[in-house]
């Protein structure tokens, strides 16, 4: 990742289904050709099949991401993406603005990907290069 100036080359999956967290590292050639974090979470949503109409884009096989490109972090205009499949059957992609994006960038990720469902309520607790899943049951319903 050394020629790829602004991306960290980490990609967080979260599966809450397992309870596992594992690292997703991109070669240099699929940042090369699907610049930008919508081109990455699209490039994503169809390689595992989630754009097939016959997955349920409210059920726990349809993924969350949030993806950030290069960009992000290097000036006052920080934006993040969110990729999923909309309840309507097609890829929905939103925007959005603010500190968090480059918060996630300084962590060390270019993105977070989440699936399956949680037996329990729980949340997601990015701290520097560690993400984890913690029990949300303190806070549920309040």
């Amino acid at each position: 990742m050394a020629d790829l100036k602004g991306m960290t080359g980490k990609i967080a999956r979260v599966d809450l289904t397992s309870g596992t967290v594992t690292v997703i590292e991109p070669e240099e050639a699929l940042y090369r050709k699907f610049l930008g974090g919508s081109a990455l979470g699209v490039y994503y949503l169809i390689k595992e099949g989630i754009a097939d109409p016959k997955v349920d884009p409210l059920g726990p096989d349809n993924m969350f991401q949030i993806m950030i490109g290069p960009t992000t972090g290097a000036g006052v205009n920080n934006r993040s993406v969110t990729i999923t499949k909309g309840a309507y059957n097609f890829i929905s992609i939103s925007t959005s603005g603010g500190q968090n994006s480059s918060e996630l960038k300084y962590a060390g990720w270019d993105g977070i990907q989440v699936v399956g469902k949680a037996a329990k309520p729980v949340y997601i607790a990015i701290i520097d290069d560690k993400v984890e899943i913690r029990d949300a049951g303190h806070v549920w319903g309040k």
